[in-house]
């Protein structure tokens, strides 16, 4: 895995120091598409390869997908009455039990690194698209290189690599959801962010340490119907 994630670091570093000497020269960024595009398809391509090639957190893999299995089999109704390890608020296992499914739809045996992979995908995407937003909130204020580098520093941070890629943690999936509760907060659509931060939380209760940064918000806009339509 070491070779893996130094090649796909050394990659993402090359990609920006390119694409900044490029716009050092030419200040247009007509280019900025095309080296966006190749880095989020080199982030993705690593991703895979990591996903793919390593099992991961061995007892978190093989938990995920003993909840996805069981819950098809005995549904949402009777899953926390099971004598089994279940520590998860019920949102993440809507997608356990939509990978299973896929699962059995393609005929993959559970222990397949196939279904590995596609255990791993949710936190993948999410990993992509978190770093679409970066790119595209710091390109009207950083410019294109700026735009580059935000982007590329979180998609190849060795941490989120390993959390989503290699270990299969659903850190990213929350993170997803918790930037887009923040972003409409922000624009003060206070029912649909606390509609959107509400499913964090039921997706992993750790999502309640930012629970501050609402009521913070709150308290300077001194909005109390918006607060309240929020919170409910």
């Amino acid at each position: 895995m070491g070779v893996e994630l130094l090649c796909g670091l050394a990659f993402g570093g090359v990609l920006l120091y390119c694409g900044g000497k490029y716009w050092g020269k030419n200040s247009s960024g007509n280019h900025f598409p095309l080296w966006a595009g190749l880095l989020f398809l080199a982030a993705f391509a690593l991703r895979l390869w990591l996903a793919y090639y390593t099992q991961g957190y061995q007892s978190d893999i093989d938990t995920f997908k003993a909840w996805g299995r069981i819950l098809n089999e005995v549904g949402f109704q009777r899953i926390y009455q099971q004598d089994i390890y279940l520590d998860y608020p019920p949102g993440y296992l809507y997608v356990l039990s939509l990978l299973d499914r896929l699962r059995l739809l393609m005929g993959l045996p559970e222990v397949s690194e196939t279904y590995t992979l596609l255990l791993k995908l949710p936190a993948i995407l999410s990993d992509l698209l978190c770093g679409w937003v970066l790119l595209r909130l710091a390109h009207p204020r950083l410019g294109a290189p700026g735009a580059l580098f935000i982007a590329g520093a979180y998609l190849f941070c060795p941490a989120v690599l390993v959390n989503s890629a290699q270990w299969g943690q659903v850190d990213s999936f929350c993170t997803a959801i918790l930037l887009g509760s923040v972003l409409l907060l922000y624009r003060e659509k206070y029912p649909l962010s606390g509609a959107l931060y509400g499913l964090s939380v039921i997706c992993k209760p750790q999502m309640l340490i930012f629970a501050p940064l609402y009521l913070f918000f709150a308290l300077k806009r001194k909005n109390w119907a918006g607060r309240g339509l929020g919170a409910a």
